[in-house]
């Protein structure tokens, strides 16, 4: 029986846990860019149940009979990130820019770069390009990129160019082995491991958008709401058997 409340009671948390995950993926649907949150949940160590033949103990286990599996419950074990691509919008401004294929943006961050597949970019006051947030977009050589008055082209491999010449070229790299956290809604700093150099092509008058199914979230949210109430209710059965069970013991007491 307590193993069953706590069987119970862990499913709750890992719903409590996932239904966050879920809704922290729904806020950020329209958030450009945005890498959905996916989640990891592990088993906790299952028992194995056998039935025994009533004989003396000890029972020598090649009599017992094998009854099968018994699990003890489940753990939230972490939350991880899906870097799928995620379609792109046309909106004909010639700062959005959108990546197709695996690589990020490099930004000038406060404690150094940081990471992103949002490319509506500004030209602030003094020329440089900049993120919503005033971030500037860095080139490949690692300098914030500064443009001049008048439209701008770019080309897939992330040339600039102003009046038909070059002003700079984007900083697009790749993380081969993964190891990515979120220092916001879109962007990303590294943990143990090194940039690449990106082959992602990027494409101008264009913003990706969530990788996110509203359709198929809205699913996962709704069955999810039924396991909860199935835990709750598991909870509340356990309780009740183990309240009664107590009950009697203190009567044949």
């Amino acid at each position: 029986m307590i193993r069953g409340l706590y069987t119970a009671a862990a499913g709750l948390i890992t719903g409590l846990r996932r239904q966050e995950s879920l809704a922290n993926n729904l806020a950020n649907v329209n958030t450009t860019g945005y890498k959905a949150d996916v989640n990891a949940l592990r088993s906790f160590p299952a028992v194995l149940v056998t039935e025994v033949d009533g004989g003396p103990l000890p029972v020598r286990l090649p009599t017992a009979q094998l009854l099968g599996v018994l699990g003890t419950g489940v753990l939230f074990e972490e939350r991880g990130i899906d870097f799928s691509q995620g379609p792109l919008v046309q909106t004909g401004r010639d700062l959005d820019l959108a990546l197709q294929g695996d690589g990020f943006f490099v930004l000038q961050g406060p404690n150094g770069p940081v990471y992103t597949r949002d490319g509506h970019f500004l030209r602030d006051a003094n020329g440089l390009l900049v993120n919503a947030d005033g971030l500037p977009v860095l080139d490949v050589n690692g300098n914030p990129v500064v443009l001049g008055l008048g439209p701008v082209q770019v080309q897939q491999n992330g040339l600039l160019l102003q009046n038909n010449a070059a002003v700079a070229q984007l900083q697009v790299v790749s993380f081969p082995d993964g190891g990515l956290i979120r220092a916001g809604d879109n962007t990303f700093v590294p943990v143990g491991t090194l940039p690449a150099a990106s082959n992602a092509a990027v494409f101008q008058g264009y913003l990706e958008q969530a990788n996110v199914n509203t359709a198929e979230l809205m699913t996962h949210l709704v069955t999810l709401a039924r396991v909860y109430e199935s835990s709750q209710r598991l909870l509340q059965m356990q309780n009740e058997t183990l309240r009664k069970a107590v009950e009697e013991v203190g009567r044949l007491s």
